[in-house]
This record gives C-alpha cells, sequence and structure tokens, in this order.
C-alpha cells in the first residue's frame, strides 16, 4: 500500500508545501547576458505569437560579473532595477534571480560597507566574509541586507543554485537542505506561501518546493529519462521538479525533439524551458519550423487549460502526500507490467500521461510507444479510442499526438484559454468527463 506509506511519511516527515499557483504556468529561463530590453523584447516575443507565461528566470548574469557569487546588480544591462520589476509585474510576471551564494560577501559589492558595519568589521579593510550559513550573525544579514531589499523591489523569489559545498562548520549539517529550510521560511515573511527553487536537499526537502534538476542535455536520451525520474521521486514525496525543457546544453536542438521537450514540460510539474550560452541552444517556440512551433504552442495552451486539475492535485499532494506525477504501481502493486512501464506515470488522478519521447520513423513520420493499459476502459483524450485493460497497446502518432489516457468515468477539470494563470477565469470550469 504505497499510497499509505506515503501519508505516514508526510505524518512525521511533514506535509508536502502548497506551491503558489503562478508555478503551474510557463515559465522561461535561459543562461545568457540578457539586458533589461532583451527580456522585454522576449516577453512581446511571448505575447505576439500567443503564447502564455508567468515566471520570468533571470540566469546569473544579472549581477556583476566578479565572481560566481554576486550582489549587486549588472547596471550595464539593468541600469534601473525596480523600474524593471515593475515593468514585470504590469505584465503580470513573476521574476525569479539566480544565486551561487558560495563565495560569501566581497568587497566589490555595493552593500559590502553596511554589511562590514553590521558584522562588527571596519569596510576599509575590505575582508571578504565567508558564506557561513551556520552563523546566526551572518544568516541575519544575509536575509536581511542582501535579499529583502531586492524583494522589496520587486523579486518574487530566488534560484538557490549548487556552489555551496556538502559540509558545514556544524558536523554533520549539509548546507544545502539548511540553506533550503531558511531560505524557504524567509520566503514566507511577505504574508505570501513559501516559494523556493533550488536542488534537491535530501530527504525531507519536499518542504521546501520546487527541484531544480541540473543541467540537461539536448539529446533524446535525457528526454527518455524524466518521465521515470520525475514519476519514481515522488516515491520519497519530491513531486516539484522543473527541469531544463529543451536540454541545458549539447548540439542544436532538432524541432522533433523541441517539441517532444515541450509536450513533455507541459505534463510534468513545472514547464520551464531553458538554455546555455551557445546559439545552438535556441528555446522561443517561434523560432523553430511552424510544424514544430504549433505542436509546442498547442502543448503550451493546453498546459493553461490544465491549471484547474493541476493545482487541485497540488492540493491532493500537500492533504496525502501523493505527488502530481506518480509511478503506475501505486495503484496496481500486484501488476507486474505496472512496474516496467516506465514511459508512462499517473498525471495526477484521473489521467495516464504518456508523452512521446522516441524519435520518429523517419520513413513514416510517425512516433510510437508501447503503453501499458490497467483493468478497465480507458478512452485516449485527443482520439477517443477506447482500450480495454489488463494489456499493452502500441500508440502511433505525429507531432501533435501526446497520448492522454482517460479512465472510463473520470472527471478533468479544465479552464478557459488564458496567457497567465491570474488570468484563468476562477468562476468558470470547463468539465470533461469520459
Amino acid at each position: 500500500d504505497y499510497k499509505a506509506a506515503l501519508a505516514d511519511y508526510a505524518r512525521f516527515g511533514g506535509s508536502i508545501s502548497l506551491i503558489p499557483r503562478y508555478v503551474l504556468g510557463a515559465w522561461w529561463s535561459r543562461y545568457w547576458a540578457y539586458s533589461d530590453q532583451d527580456l522585454k523584447d522576449l516577453v512581446r516575443g511571448f505575447q505576439t505569437h500567443d503564447l502564455p507565461l508567468d515566471v520570468l528566470v533571470v540566469d546569473m548574469d544579472w549581477h556583476t560579473p566578479h565572481s560566481w557569487t554576486g550582489y549587486t546588480w549588472n547596471r550595464g544591462l539593468f541600469p534601473d532595477p525596480p523600474a524593471f520589476l515593475r515593468w514585470v509585474h504590469e505584465q503580470s510576471l513573476r521574476t525569479t534571480l539566480n544565486l551561487h551564494p558560495a563565495e560569501g560577501v566581497q568587497a566589490f559589492e555595493e552593500i559590502y560597507p553596511e554589511f562590514a558595519r553590521a558584522m562588527g568589521v571596519d569596510p576599509v579593510r575590505g575582508r571578504p566574509f565567508p558564506f557561513r550559513i551556520t552563523d546566526k550573525e551572518f544568516v541575519k544579514n544575509y536575509f536581511e541586507l542582501l535579499h529583502h531589499p531586492m524583494e522589496d523591489e520587486g523579486v518574487d523569489f530566488w534560484w538557490m543554485d549548487w556552489q555551496q559545498g556538502e559540509s558545514s562548520e556544524v558536523k554533520g549539517l549539509d548546507p544545502l537542505p539548511w540553506i533550503n529550510h531558511l531560505h524557504f521560511r524567509d520566503s514566507t515573511r511577505r504574508g505570501w506561501r513559501g516559494m523556493l527553487y533550488s536542488r534537491w536537499g535530501g530527504l525531507g526537502n519536499h518542504r521546501y518546493p520546487i527541484g531544480f534538476s541540473g543541467d540537461t542535455y539536448v539529446t533524446w536520451e535525457a528526454l527518455q529519462f524524466q518521465p521515470y525520474f520525475t514519476a519514481t521521486a515522488s516515491n520519497v514525496a519530491y513531486g516539484w521538479w522543473s527541469h531544463d525543457i529543451g536540454g541545458h546544453m549539447g548540439d542544436a536542438t532538432e524541432p522533433e525533439l523541441y517539441a517532444r521537450w515541450v509536450q513533455y514540460g507541459a505534463l510534468s510539474p513545472c514547464l520551464r524551458l531553458h538554455g546555455t550560452k551557445d546559439a545552438r541552444t535556441e528555446r522561443r517556440p517561434w523560432k523553430y519550423p511552424d510544424d514544430a512551433f504549433q505542436a509546442a504552442k498547442a502543448a503550451f495552451h493546453w498546459r493553461y487549460q490544465l491549471v484547474p486539475y493541476t493545482y487541485t492535485m497540488a492540493r491532493v499532494a500537500s492533504d496525502t502526500g501523493i505527488s502530481l506525477c506518480r509511478p503506475m504501481y501505486y495503484e496496481y502493486p500486484d501488476e507486474d507490467a505496472a512496474y516496467v512501464a516506465r514511459y508512462q506515470y499517473f498525471f495526477g488522478d484521473q489521467m495516464i500521461a504518456a508523452p512521446l519521447v522516441h524519435p520518429a520513423n523517419p520513413e513514416t513520420g510517425m512516433a510510437a510507444i508501447d503503453v501499458w493499459i490497467p483493468e478497465g476502459t480507458w478512452i485516449d483524450y485527443q482520439t477517443k479510442e477506447s482500450f480495454t485493460g489488463p494489456r499493452w497497446a502500441h500508440l502511433v502518432g505525429d507531432l501533435n499526438r501526446i497520448p492522454m489516457l482517460m479512465k472510463a468515468g473520470a472527471i478533468l477539470p479544465l479552464g478557459s484559454p488564458a496567457n497567465t494563470t491570474d488570468a484563468i477565469p476562477k468562476d468558470r470550469l470547463i468539465v470533461s468527463v469520459f
């Protein structure tokens, strides 16, 4: 009884924190030296091409390039940060900035003199302050002087990236879960629901969503691993993952692979496009051939229509310890097939998702997947074809196909089309009954 085991785990390990609803919208992210005007043009590109968007991720180039760690805006790229952040909010977007805190606070930071005085040190000395997440005085000033002022200007939450190592001055304390705890708790000071975007800090980190799974590759193999990885992470209640959709690094992304990444992202915990500082890692959907663009655009809009359902499943996860994406064997523990169906998963409690993650046959142009059909009658959402299980079915489809199976009797609440999650009407549902 896996679901009962997870409920017990949540009783002593803490419940899965309820995410803010905007997490379920689309995110833009790229490791790129964007200026504020570049990002404004990018957002207008989404608007012009009728692509919804909720979160703007600004990678590490927002700060000065002295080191990986930085707390001073790069004025060459962002001459007026408060004005830029106001503009972001005027577009009904949220923004997060990348953090690499490992090198502490150094003399080149604008805030350094005030920080030094708060730490009882003469700033004239220029002494760097090492990252000491176990020191209460450092932590107090870390939040109050480095982060709170930028939050007051409009930064909505933080992307806690890597570098801080695995040991600290306190024996046995890994700084990652501790800093996740501190940042998540501090994020509630404005009266908002807690939110942090960080690496997984080990068992218990389900209390501090959401997770950054690290740099993915621009390959079919990397995409094929995502359904299995994400669903089985729910076995320790850590279901809120944000993967690099499209792949962080590698060769140029072929259009078919890009479209399939986006389709998977639409049926994953977080749809966050991402790429590295390489012109080949283009992630703007409208820069791809029309068939790939239209497939990606449809996936974006489907993601937003699903928000009433996925947000409900977020509450279910918080109440029960059962994540949005979960393995087949939660419902069918006695079926051997449920343990080997690694390319499919329950997406909430009403749908089996089996996004196509293998390239199409070059002769037919059709991609295929073998899906295990559990007992009962199941209906394909797109084709309305019915299947009776238990058995395996060989499903094929063109670039627009995303296998989604609904059990007879399933009820799927959908929202009206919208370009942000805030714009989805809260007093109108489209209810699909199968």
